[in-house]
């Protein structure tokens, strides 16, 4: 039945006479409109449900006017705090600015010239492209085995997973000054370790070394990369139908085969995800190199944002010129990967191909062995390979936990005990973590933090559920704008815009501000809540707020008691990683706040490292104090990161 046809149907009766439409109030957005169920009053046959119709045109004039409330906070809070900062920092590089922040006059191109006349920046640009390239192709190919490991079922598998998660709960600076102290010279771990081992004639400066720390720099990234890899992995793996699996059993394929023909092509989804997401972070990394080398010696094991950091000491004007040529290079590589690897052209065909892919190889019947199908339906496996799984995973969890018991260890030092070789102290003693919450200002910072990620992910929630409600169900003129501004908000990064955020604020008189910190965080965080709200508010059937509509519920009613309930591990995905970011973010409190008291705990914290000694148990005593609710808080919700992931980002 042709379309014409089935609306003459719904119009007239069985008698040929014209049936009057029952009136509808027409909705706030632009929304398919509801369908009418059951039969009419008069107990003649229902006529057939009329077809869902699809979205008004953009152009109409609801779909102009109607989302503008809806999206209106989230424009508003990425032009104040993400665009202006990048006004700012290009205005900022054409002026002659004093290090005390007077401007001089204009400079012209005179920044970029200084800029590309300084004798280390060939030598950072090439660092800093090796080092992405290393980190994420190495994150992405150890992810893949990691995901199908813990995609297993084991004993242990739960615990096993929260370790993984701990380098992504922890601050991702003490993560890394926590490896610095591992590879000190006389009182590291592994020094000790290896030389135990005889793996090294004696203890070795690794970090002193250019050729020795980009090697453990480059490790340490991965490190801390993994687990979003991984779990966005691992989310993909439970997209994949069991039926494929079960196909490929029947065919006879290999287990080699079914990887290459079936997981790979529907993991494609995930892994490009993947690979953008840290191509951006990788390359804007700023507190691995920070926290273990800071650069030096010299600018020998600086990137490109460590390097524009080291500028703002001596020229702000330079500094905000290689700022504005990172995010250039940020850009073209992102561009560059999504032209290689052909994202929108193939993306509609990733399931057909994988459907296809066993059945093309061949299909001679043939024994398959036991497991030989990963997937979520697969046949036990053996004792001795459940085993094998099981004694791997813990191994690495194992491993994802050594830095950190290692700081607690070494908090739990006395003083005179620092510098001991051994692989634990003699006597244990609590004194650290009394002393520097009576000595320093770690309780107000601890104060500001939680002020901070609080504040923050309550503003970015409260900001991105509307927009991610109204680009989820509407298709207004500018959609593919506002998409696009939320992109471009994920790929500047507060450590390119570091010179524009000051400068931004300083002119507002907003320094050494909690509510300066909360903006930008929400700011920052808010295109990763959009995204993964929208992704999941899209999934969600749209009869379902129709009949609410029905029943007289209006829009807001509609997303606050149908929606939100639905959509509420996409809800818990966008909190949890918010504050997660928030908590641990260092950067931005480290620019904008000054004032001790104002600071945040890991900036705090950072102030036990001074330019010739580091206070290392007081240090790692704050860090404990810092890492412990957050990995708390992801034991218990450990199981809500792989569903939002999965319903949510992958949809």
């Amino acid at each position: 039945m042709t379309p014409a046809e089935r609306t003459s149907a719904h119009d007239t009766s069985a008698k040929g006479t014209p049936r009057k439409a029952p009136p509808r109030k027409a909705p706030p957005l632009t929304l398919s409109t509801p369908t009418t169920l059951g039969s009419p009053a008069d107990g003649s046959p229902a006529p057939p449900a009329a077809p869902r119709r699809r979205p008004a045109p953009a152009g109409a004039r609801a779909g102009r006017l109607g989302p503008l409330p809806w999206i209106a906070p989230a424009v508003l809070l990425i032009l104040a705090v993400v665009l202006w900062p990048v006004y700012e920092m290009v205005r900022t590089s054409f002026l002659r600015i004093s290090t005390s922040g007077f401007v001089r006059g204009s400079a012209g191109l005179d920044k970029y010239r200084k800029l590309f006349g300084e004798a280390d920046l060939g030598h950072v640009l090439l660092a800093t492209v090796a080092w992405t390239v290393a980190v994420v192709g190495l994150t992405m190919l150890i992810s893949l085995g990691l995901a199908q490991l813990f995609d297993q079922r084991f004993p242990g598998r739960r615990f096993a997973r929260w370790a993984l998660l701990v380098p992504w709960a922890a601050s991702v600076l003490m993560t890394a000054i926590g490896f610095r102290w591992m590879l000190d010279r006389t009182a590291g771990v592994l020094n000790t370790a290896m030389t135990d081992l005889g793996l090294i004639d004696g203890p070795r400066d690794w970090l002193g070394d250019p050729a020795t720390a980009w090697p453990w720099m480059v490790s340490v990234a991965v490190f801390v990369s993994l687990p979003f890899t991984t779990y966005t992995l691992l989310a993909g793996l439970q997209t994949v139908p069991a039926e494929l699996y079960e196909a490929a059993r029947v065919d006879g394929a290999s287990r080699w085969q079914t990887y290459r023909r079936i997981t790979l092509p529907l993991l494609r989804p995930a892994f490009l995800v993947g690979v953008v997401i840290n191509l951006i972070n990788v390359f804007n990394s700023f507190p691995v190199i920070w926290g273990m080398t800071r650069g030096g010696p010299s600018s020998d094991t600086a990137t490109t944002t460590v390097f524009m950091y080291q500028l703002k000491s001596t020229d702000i004007g330079e500094s905000a010129a290689m700022s504005v040529v990172n995010f250039a290079l940020v850009v073209l590589m992102v561009l560059a990967f999504l032209k290689v690897s052909r994202w929108s052209r193939e993306e509609g065909c990733v399931h057909r191909k994988a459907e296809e892919g066993v059945h093309a190889e061949h299909r001679r019947p043939t024994t398959t062995r036991r497991g030989a199908c990963p997937g979520v339906a697969r046949p036990a496996r053996s004792a001795g390979q459940a085993l094998a799984v099981a004694g791997a995973a813990w191994l690495l969890a194992a491993l994802f936990l050594l830095p950190y018991l290692e700081m607690a260890v070494t908090a739990l030092r006395p003083a005179d005990e620092l510098r001991d070789a051994g692989y634990l102290p003699r006597h244990f003693a609590w004194s650290a973590f009394v002393d520097v919450w009576r000595e320093s200002t770690l309780g107000g910072n601890l104060k500001v933090t939680l002020l901070v990620a609080g504040g923050s992910t309550v503003l970015a929630l409260l900001v991105a559920l509307p927009a991610a409600y109204c680009t989820a169900r509407t298709r207004y003129r500018g959609r593919r704008l506002f998409l696009l501004l939320v992109l471009v908000t994920q790929m500047f990064q507060p450590t390119s815009l570091l010179v524009g955020l000051y400068r931004e604020f300083y002119r507002l008189d907003m320094l050494n501000s909690v509510w300066t910190l909360i903006l930008c965080n929400a700011a920052f965080n808010l295109a990763f809540a959009v995204w993964i709200l929208t992704a999941y508010i899209s999934a969600i059937p749209v009869e379902l707020e129709e009949a609410a509509m029905l029943d007289g519920l209006g829009r807001l009613g509609v997303l606050r008691r149908v929606v939100l309930p639905l959509a509420m591990p996409g809800v818990v995905t966008a909190v949890i990683f918010t504050f997660i970011s928030a908590w641990n973010e260092f950067v931005m409190g480290l620019t904008l706040s000054t004032e001790p008291r104002s600071q945040p705990l890991t900036v705090g914290i950072n102030s036990f490292i001074g330019n010739y000694t580091v206070e290392w148990n007081y240090l790692f005593a704050g860090s404990v104090v810092a890492i412990v609710p957050v990995v708390v808080l992801f034991a218990l919700i450990e199981r809500h990161v792989v569903s939002g992931l999965t319903a949510g980002s992958l949809k």
